[in-house]
């Protein structure tokens, strides 16, 4: 969420940081509580807010920090996704398009390819889990259990811009 802008001189309401009156015609609306312009910080690190934040249980967070604490990670690469990527979804996994690849052939997942979804979040495309029926591993782990059969249409999820 971005800070809302208020400019309102009728109404003077407490500013949600220090609790004085808020006298000046600009002030900030963040989760339905006002805030001076520089008083509005981080519930974590305290730093002062300036651009995008964000509410979670009545605290307010700056983006790293809102993250770290409660965002997502990718299966694949670990690393957080942000709100405005888009993703991929196998069952719980959730993904990076460009890290939903087979573990295999490296091969990135494509819409309309079907793939295979082993233990951990592994993935397997068709071709690399035909290979490992027949025994030819391919770089593929053979001890590696099968968490069960998926075979999931790869789909671009509703929020995509070209849908």
């Amino acid at each position: 969420m971005h800070p809302e802008i208020k400019n309102d001189r009728f109404e003077q309401p407490a500013c949600a940081g220090c609790g004085k009156s808020i006298e000046e015609r600009i002030f900030l609306s963040v989760a339905q509580r006002h805030w001076h312009a520089g008083c509005l910080h981080c519930s974590e690190c305290m730093s002062l807010i300036t651009s995008r934040c964000f509410n979670h249980d009545g605290r307010i967070y700056c983006k790293e920090d809102f993250y770290r604490q409660f965002g997502h990670k990718c299966t694949a690469c670990r690393q957080f996704v942000s709100a405005d990527e888009e993703l991929q979804y196998a069952q719980q996994y959730v993904y990076h398009l460009q890290c939903f690849r087979c573990s295999s052939c490296h091969r990135t997942l494509v819409t309309g390819d079907r793939f295979f979804l082993l233990q951990h979040g592994r993935l397997l495309c068709q071709p690399d889990y035909q290979a490992q029926l027949n025994g030819d591993y391919r770089g593929v782990n053979p001890l590696m259990l099968i968490q069960r059969v998926c075979w999931l249409e790869l789909r671009i999820p509703s929020h995509h811009p070209n849908h």
